[in-house]
Order: structure tokens, then C-alpha cells, then sequence
């Protein structure tokens, strides 16, 4: 996925492909979804292709970045941040107290947390839930 986000450069740097779809395979993550989004290819930008099936295209454009090895280019690091530094609102300047909940993970979970939950939210920490 992260190899793929850098070619979306290769993409703005050619006007003509700037509005075609982008193949995807189906079921991606929701980080990925919302990653997609923030970069501006929302559902109706993708085309969605099950894992065991083809896709036959009567025309394609193969974004690729010459690159050795997984060096990907500094430029197109640049162009995702500023990509998405337009797109995500700041951060407030507040720290914020985050509490990992292992809860619907197979193994090392917390075993009392249901009554840790309510005292770390009365101190501020707010809870997001590790999933896979």
C-alpha cells in the first residue's frame, strides 16, 4: 500500500491521468479506505477487483517510480504530505492522552480493563481500539 501511495505522484505529474479510476483490490482495510479518501480517491475514483479475479482493461497506465530496491523518492514523499496536510485539519496544540485497548486481540489483553475504561476516561485519555 505505502509503495503504491508514493506512485499517486507519478499520477499528478501527468495531467491526461489525473481523472481515470485507480484498480484496487477489493476489500481493503479501513485505514487504507480512509487513506484513499484523504488523497481523494473515494469509492467512486476505484475500481474495486477481488483478490481471485481479473480485470480485463482495453486501456491501462501503470503509474511506476524508478527506484532501487524500496527506496521511494523523497518528491513524492513531499507531494503526500502536502497532499494530505491540505486535506486533514490540524491537530489541536492540547496533548492528548491516548489508551491502546488490545481488547479484540487474540492474546496479552488486559484482563480488567472493562473497569479500567471508565477511570482513564475521567482523566482524559481516549480510547482507540488496535485492530488489525
Amino acid at each position: 500500500m505505502f509503495e503504491s501511495l508514493a506512485r499517486l505522484w507519478a499520477i499528478e505529474q501527468q495531467p491526461e491521468l489525473r481523472d481515470l479510476s485507480l484498480i484496487v483490490q477489493a476489500s481493503l482495510s479501513r485505514w487504507q479506505e480512509e487513506l484513499l479518501q484523504l488523497l481523494g480517491y473515494g469509492a467512486e475514483r476505484r475500481i474495486e477487483v477481488p483478490a481471485d479475479a481479473m480485470l480485463e482493461c482495453s486501456e491501462l497506465h501503470a503509474a511506476s517510480l524508478v527506484s532501487a530496491g524500496h527506496f521511494i523518492s523523497p518528491v513524492a514523499i513531499q507531494h503526500l504530505r502536502r497532499e494530505l496536510a491540505r486535506r486533514v485539519a490540524p491537530a489541536s496544540a492540547a496533548p492528548r492522552r491516548i489508551y491502546l485497548s488490545r481488547q479484540g486481540a487474540a492474546t496479552r489483553r488486559l484482563a480488567n480493563e472493562a473497569e479500567l475504561l471508565p477511570l482513564l476516561e475521567q482523566h482524559g485519555f481516549v480510547v482507540v481500539h488496535a485492530k488489525a
